[in-house]
């Protein structure tokens, strides 16, 4: 029988691949952000002499969108079959996809054949949903005592991604690599990364997935009203509606972060990016203090704490007359914002039995890329009404999702569920 210890040196392997797994994830969702832009909206483009500046614009916006589109399926998809068939057969599987669907990218993007970016980015876009795969081996591999770090690790790496993928994307970009492969060196890269992805989850990742003979998991929700009536008819639809309103809180804020800053202190791309940068780093710190505190306080009033220090930090973000006190905004509304976006997932992953974690780890992300796209659609006509009315809405949306969690679930209430 192996030791503790082999255990524990298994499990930190495990943990090694699934960050990589999951940081290589939002790398290649955030590394076209520097290239797309130039690419559609250059005059020295090609599109430049096929499509009016307009049509350009939405054509940005629709290859923009089919990365988390295709997400939105493939998490609670890939989380399902992963529950049925084991994660690292799904994991691998997806991962070398993902590799093909850069190189893909980067042919279309080198030739800029519209037709061919657009269905690499969904294919891409659909395999990326194993970052729901990667939560579900977490709470596979994890207990009352590590479970909390364990996940705030999983967000720490979204958020490392969200600030390497960007800055990759412009290294690659860069005249050193775009002589040689123009636009599409930086999705040469991320095949490269994706491959050796798939070597360290081959070396260092052990299935995780164990249940009992009797336990049975769900079948894929392949449709969108299936996907809907799981949603509103299981046991955990209140705890849905919920993450969605978090969700909503969180994704109002990151738009009306790029709109104020733009709106209020002019800002380029370069001043923008080095603010991320800020955001991200800070959000990290989050993820991990998130964890650190339920040592102290139980999950539920922390997470209340959190949606209330999220208010207070918009609050205070939104009255910002100068970048100095915008500035010291910053660590604040990260802290609510990193410590709902950990423990709302923990919540629900600590409500759902060990058959169904890739099942609700997938749900949870889809709803989660959901709320990006619905508030990306609509933050451009709310601020054009009035600059401060995204703001207004994610912290309306923070206060419901505060106070629903105080009537939800009280803590005795939400310890004899778990």
């Amino acid at each position: 029988m192996p030791s503790t210890s082999q255990f524990s040196s298994s499990n930190s392997q495990v943990m090694l691949a699934l960050w990589i797994t999951v940081l290589l994830a939002f790398v290649g969702y955030s590394l076209p952000m520097p290239v797309f832009g130039p690419m559609f909206m250059s005059d020295t483009s090609i599109f430049a002499q096929q499509y009016s500046m307009q049509q350009r614009v939405i054509l940005y916006g629709v290859v923009t969108a089919m990365f988390p589109f295709a997400q939105f399926w493939g998490c609670p998809i890939l989380g399902v079959l992963s529950d049925r068939y084991g994660r690292k057969p799904i994991l691998m599987l997806t991962t070398a996809i993902a590799s093909v669907a850069h190189f893909v990218t980067g042919v279309a993007v080198l030739h800029q054949n519209l037709g061919l970016l657009i269905i690499a980015r969904l294919v891409g876009g659909f395999v990326e949903g194993n970052v729901a795969i990667a939560q579900s081996s977490v709470a596979d591999i994890s207990d009352d005592n590590n479970k909390a770090s364990r996940f705030a690790w999983i967000n720490t790496a979204i958020n490392t991604g969200w600030l390497v993928g960007p800055l990759l994307g412009g290294l690659f970009a860069s005249p050193v690599f775009s002589d040689y492969f123009g636009y599409a060196a930086p999705f040469y890269a991320a095949t490269l990364f994706c491959l050796f992805n798939c070597a360290i989850i081959a070396i260092c990742y052990r299935e995780t997935r164990v249940v009992a003979p009797n336990a049975t998991a769900s079948s894929p929700p392949y449709s969108l009203r299936r996907l809907y009536q799981h949603i509103t008819q299981s046991e955990l639809r209140r705890w849905y509606w919920l993450l969605a309103i978090s969700d909503l809180a969180i994704f109002s804020y990151y738009f009306f972060f790029i709109f104020y800053l733009v709106n209020q202190f002019n800002f380029g791309p370069s001043g923008l990016s080095l603010y991320m940068i800020y955001l991200s780093v800070w959000l990290i710190i989050a993820n991990q203090f998130s964890a650190w505190v339920l040592k102290y306080i139980d999950i539920l009033p922390a997470n209340i704490l959190f949606h209330f220090v999220m208010v207070a930090g918009m609050l205070l973000f939104g009255a910002s007359t100068n970048q100095a006190m915008f500035l010291l905004t910053i660590p604040i509304v990260a802290l609510g914002v990193g410590g709902c976006e950990t423990l709302m997932t923990l919540m629900l992953s600590d409500l759902t039995d060990a058959a169904h974690q890739g099942e609700v780890m997938g749900i949870c992300r889809a709803i989660f890329v959901l709320s990006e796209v619905l508030v990306s659609i609509f933050s451009a006509w709310l601020v054009t009404y009035q600059l401060y009315a995204l703001c207004i809405v994610g912290v309306v949306s923070a206060i419901i999702a505060g106070v629903l969690l105080v009537f939800q679930g009280r803590v005795h209430q939400y310890a004899e569920n778990s």
